[in-house]
């Protein structure tokens, strides 16, 4: 991957899209740890891409995938 591509990713990321194609993530459900729900799951809309990410609560990217 060359340095344009990671950047590219990075910024579709920071703007609340999947880094591979560019579409705007949906909520998967609730992420939980020892009962507790303590953050967001969001994956791609696409059924083929397989990327998912845990947003916590409080945390930036939580904030931008709002």
């Amino acid at each position: 991957m060359s340095a344009a591509e990671a950047l590219m990713k990075g910024n579709r990321l920071a703007a609340g899209k999947c880094p591979e194609h560019g579409k705007v993530l949906v909520t998967k459900g609730e992420f939980k740890e020892n009962g507790e729900t303590v953050g967001r799951v969001y994956k791609c809309p696409l059924d083929d891409c397989t990327f998912e990410v845990v947003a916590r609560h409080g945390t930036r990217l939580m904030k931008l995938l709002r």
